[in-house]
């Protein structure tokens, strides 16, 4: 789905942009796995490796995978989960589809977040000093 997604608005004149960020510091899911997967799953958007993990602490997230739509000034209007089923063929509810079209026109997004649909993030734990 992902894949698809971003073809879609892979257009330059979209105005729409698409990264996936992988933050979890599991081995199977560093760097080289990951550029693994996207080789495999045949990813056609940008991606990047955070191993700081401060991207996701930074903008709240919390579940792999979770979705931020951001407007023209870099503002989050929506995050979550990117539909509402992990089936694809009982989607009802396309939420990034409908943040994404809600912000292009100038909308309100009716549904401004959601629970994403994933596994929890596995943050580093830091012992206090």
């Amino acid at each position: 789905r992902l894949v698809a997604f971003a073809k879609k608005y892979a257009a330059s004149d979209s105005g729409v942009g698409f990264v996936a960020i992988n933050v979890n510091k599991i081995p199977e899911d560093n760097l080289d796995a990951m550029k693994k997967r996207a080789k495999e799953k045949g990813f056609n958007f940008p991606y990047l490796y955070d191993d700081t993990q401060q991207i996701a602490q930074k903008y709240g997230a919390g579940y792999t995978p979770e979705f931020f739509v951001l407007n023209e000034k870099r503002q989050v209007v929506y995050m979550g989960a990117f539909d509402d089923s992990p089936d694809a063929t009982k989607v009802k509810k396309q939420w990034v589809e409908i943040a994404i079209a809600a912000t292009k026109s100038g909308e309100e997004i009716k549904t401004p977040e959601t629970i994403a649909i994933g596994c929890r993030i596995r943050f580093e734990r830091r012992r206090r000093k």
